[in-house]
């Protein structure tokens, strides 16, 4: 028996409870906040109005590795090793792939690794979903990407489906830009099945690359390669779906070797361990220590997507030096080499609560201050001091705090700020490090706005971070559409007019959400203080889960009660504080104001100004402040 399918079995009463519960193929081509209708009826409704771009390729990672896989808006599924291409068996032609997308919904893992699926015929419809996960044996690191391919015949008859799979080599110079590991095409490139019967696996000049599990199947593999676009191996199955039953196919690809350990005899062993029901296991128990960021809750599923890619992209650069230099070339929005984004990426992740990537580049950024800033012009000094700051002011660590207040009062020159910041609110950011450091200035150099050409993405950055910083939701909205009409439906972004995957946009984009939820800039703490009513879902409730901040940890949650808006349930709680804030404040959604506060639990509230709650936490209460509001809408 194939160790593969042996392994699959061996996990399934482990995982019954988890993975069995998986949604019907299609569920998450609707977004399923809640599973009602109305929910679902506010997404459509919310994002309707928000032109498409379409961008060409997904990210499909697990958050606990800098290494990933690339799929296109094709499903050509990049692994460095080959696209692995699934198709329609009868035609030959690719799956259709037009409802791709981040997973959404009520399976176990939401937000890591794209999905589709589509109707063929006999009306049964085939999904294709994946679960892509680092696994490193005796220092040979590489990416497995799990794709699970199921046919579902909901019929009242037995349907016959043909699918299939076809690898082509590829090369490194390619319209959707490759990972940087990949093996480049040669005239002798040669894949090989080795071993027999359902033991066989595929290799790519001796590395284990592709493996599968499933009924029997056609296999075959061509040796005469003269091109990277060339089918090098093409599999086939016919399925026999009773009515009311599904078949699976799990295809298992692995990337190459992403660092020079190589581990070949071991890896052709455990190529043939993993199946898509363990692979999906992990990437779950993975996403419980890394990051909380995937359970991110908002009303529109289109600025969902768009964090999902934002954060998936950034994660490619989130460990070590060495990564980072890709962000600094095509393709991703730096073709001018700039040193600030450096600093700029790493605070986004940190200010999203992926700190476990990014001790490396926090180290080396703060150790070769002395010899790159000198280099700096001063504008990029101001992007790459703030940057930093934006780092270390998370972090309650005296001796980063010290050389980083030390580097500010020698280093800084007057400048304007990066496109997407407020000149007021990076000077309160260096303050803050100054007083936690005991230090002070005796002039602040002059830090202004950035000019910016009207139409561009730059403009459209500025517009967004001046509504959040006058604390107007429904501007911050409206600047928020127009930087997500450049991005695709599905949820990859882009600053770039033609749609090209672009690190700016992510980071960028992560940052100003963050803003919208969370403002930890000067002495008092903001939250919701520029979240429009519409953001907020009609079922369910918009969640932050945990996010850092210049104050402590701090998870804020709201709630509409009953089906009207009349009520607002609010919640939030400080985990653990570094600085007192002077204040704590929530602003209620705009075109609301008070009736009454009741039902608090946990601390005070009280209404300082209309529509502007100022909060206090007892700390000895572990579900923090709660309270329940009144509203009425304001006539305009």
């Amino acid at each position: 028996m194939n160790p593969l399918r042996a392994a699959s079995r061996c996990s399934l009463g482990i995982a019954a409870f988890l993975i069995l519960a998986l949604p019907p193929a299609p569920a998450f081509a609707a977004p399923q906040l809640t599973g009602a209708a109305a929910a679902d009826a506010q997404l459509a409704e919310l994002d309707a109005d928000i032109p498409e771009l379409v961008a060409p390729a997904f990210v499909s990672g697990s958050y606990s590795s800098t290494i990933s896989t690339r799929v296109d808006r094709q499903g050509r599924i990049d692994t460095g090793l080959g696209y692995l291409e699934i198709v329609d068996g009868r035609t030959g032609a690719l799956l259709d792939a037009s409802r791709i997308a981040y997973t959404r919904g009520p399976g176990p893992a939401p937000g890591f690794g794209p999905a589709w699926w589509t109707t063929v015929d006999e009306g049964v419809v085939v999904t294709v979903q994946m679960a892509t996960v680092p696994v490193t044996k005796s220092g040979d690191a590489r990416m497995v990407n799990a794709v699970r391919i199921e046919a579902d015949n909901p019929g009242d008859e037995a349907a016959v489906v043909p699918l299939g799979v076809r690898l082509r080599p590829g090369d490194v110079d390619a319209d959707v830009p490759r990972t940087p590991w990949t093996h480049p095409f040669d005239p002798s490139t040669r894949y090989a099945l080795v071993g027999e019967g359902d033991d066989q696996l595929l290799e790519r000049d001796g590395m284990a690359c592709l493996w599968w599990d499933g009924p029997e199947g056609e296999i075959v593999v061509h040796d005469d390669l003269t091109g990277p676009d060339d089918i090098a191996m093409e599999a086939a199955w016919t399925l026999l779906v009773p009515a009311g039953e599904r078949r699976v196919i799990d295809v298992i690809a692995a990337s190459p070797p992403c660092n020079t350990a190589v581990q070949e005899a071991a890896w052709r062993e455990m190529a043939q361990l993993f199946g898509y029901r363990s692979l999906r296991e992990r990437v779950v128990w993975e996403a419980e220590w890394r990051t909380d960021i995937e359970h991110l809750s908002l009303a529109s599923d289109r600025m969902w997507r768009a964090m999902m890619a934002s954060a998936h992209m950034l994660r490619l650069i989130a460990e070590g030096y060495n990564g980072l230099r890709y962000m600094t070339d095509k393709p991703y929005g730096h073709a001018d080499v700039d040193f600030g984004v450096r600093a700029a990426v790493t605070a986004s992740l940190h200010e999203w609560g992926m700190t476990p990537f990014l001790d490396g580049p926090l180290q080396y950024m703060l150790a070769n201050l002395p010899t790159e800033l000198p280099a700096m012009s001063p504008e990029r000094r101001v992007a790459y001091l703030h940057g930093l700051t934006r780092i270390v002011r998370l972090i309650p660590n005296p001796e980063h705090d010290l050389v980083l207040a030390n580097t500010i009062i020698e280093s800084l020159q007057p400048g304007p700020v990066l496109s997407w910041q407020d000149p007021a609110l990076v000077r309160a950011d260096f303050e803050h490090i100054l007083r936690r450091a005991g230090r002070s200035m005796e002039e602040w150099p002059a830090l202004t706005w950035a000019t910016v050409e009207p139409g561009t993405a730059d403009a459209e950055f500025q517009a967004w971070r001046r509504a959040i910083s006058a604390s107007d939701g429904e501007a911050a909205w409206a600047a928020a559409k127009r930087v997500l009409g450049r991005t695709d439906a599905q949820g990859m972004g882009s600053a770039r007019a033609d749609g090209e995957p672009d690190g700016r946009f992510a980071h960028v984009f992560m940052h100003l959400t963050r803003e919208m939820l969370l403002g930890d800039h000067g002495e008092d703490l903001l939250l919701f203080h520029a979240v429009p009513e519409r953001l907020y879902p009609r079922l369910g409730k918009i969640d932050t889960y945990d996010l850092p901040s210049a104050f402590g940890t701090v998870r804020t949650r709201a709630w509409y009660v009953g089906g009207k808006g009349g009520a607002l349930g609010f919640a939030s709680l400080l985990r653990y504080k570094m600085v007192e804030p002077a204040h704590t404040y929530w602003r209620i959604p705009p075109g609301r104001r008070v009736k009454k506060i009741q039902e608090i639990l946990g601390g005070t509230v009280e209404e300082v100004e209309p529509g502007l709650m100022n909060m206090s936490c007892d700390l000895s209460n572990p579900k923090g402040v709660n309270f329940l509001l009144r509203m009425e809408r304001v006539e305009d």
